[in-house]
Parts: structure tokens; sequence; C-alpha cells
């Protein structure tokens, strides 16, 4: 997940110089016509995350959501909607998912995440000790956050 205060600065610019952007992306540069197809494509697929995922973004950076990006992609396959299914079961539990996608974002530093979240470190680990009952993946081993974290990709939020 990415911060999304660090673009708002340049967000700021469009509102600033009156320039009617709805929503922007950048990408890389492209060396050739194949790089260039390539970029457009990818341009194409973080607009389409964006305006489901990310509907209050205006401007949107490749490098900053290109994991997300990838399986938004792929979010209807079957494999990775079996990859994301315990996610699923935190649907009615927003509390929790709203904590999840926090501890996503700082990296699972508990005292930022706590911060972040205006609660104590033990009441952070009381939530991810109850999104482990709940999804059955445990948020402190790798393969269990990992899969939770594809999970989080793949759903449509609005914050």
């Amino acid at each position: 997940m990415v911060r999304t205060g660090d673009l708002q600065p340049q967000a700021a610019l469009f509102d600033e110089h009156r320039w009617p952007v709805l929503r922007m992306a950048t990408v890389a540069q492209s060396a050739d016509l194949p790089a260039l197809r390539h970029a457009c494509a990818a341009a194409r697929d973080l607009l389409d995350y964006a305006s489901q995922a990310l509907p209050g973004q205006r401007l949107l950076r490749l490098e900053a959501y290109r994991l997300p990006v990838l399986f938004w992609r792929y979010r209807h396959d079957w494999l990775a909607e079996d990859v994301a299914e315990p996610i699923g079961r935190l649907h009615n539990h927003v509390q929790l998912l709203d904590t999840l996608c926090k501890w996503f974002e700082y990296s699972g530093e508990s005292q930022a995440c706590a911060e972040a979240l205006g609660i104590h470190r033990n009441s952070l680990r009381y939530r991810l000790e109850k999104i482990g009952e709940l999804t059955g993946c445990d948020p402190y081993k790798t393969d269990d956050l990992l899969r939770l974290y594809l999970g989080a990709q793949m759903i449509t939020r609005h914050d």
C-alpha cells in the first residue's frame, strides 16, 4: 500500500491551475514502441484499479502501485480468487480490514501502525489475532501474510 499523502501537493496543482483533471497516471519512460505499448496498458490498468480501489486519488504513479495493479488485473482468475478467499471473511469486519490495510501500509511496524490507527499496541495485537482467527491466516507468518496482502489488493474498497 502507498501513503497517498506523498502525492497530494502535486495533485493540488490541478485545482490551483484550474486544470480539469479527474485522474492522471504516470508510468516509466518508454525506449521503443513495444515498451510504449506496455506502458500504455499499465497506465490503463492503474486507472482501472484506482477508479475502483482508490476513487479519491487523482495523481497515481505506477511505481507506487505496481503490485496492487498486477493483482488487480488478475482478480477474477479462479486461482487468484482462491488465494484471496480468506480476506473475504473480513468483509463484515471493516475495523479489522482497515487494521490489516494499515498493517501493510506500515510494513508491520507495530508502533507506527498503532499510532496511525489511534490505538495502543496491545489493541493492535488483539486485532491481528482476531484477523488470524477469522481468516485462518496468521498475519505474523510470511506465507499467510502474503495471502492476506494479495487478497487485500484484489478487493474493492472505498476509504
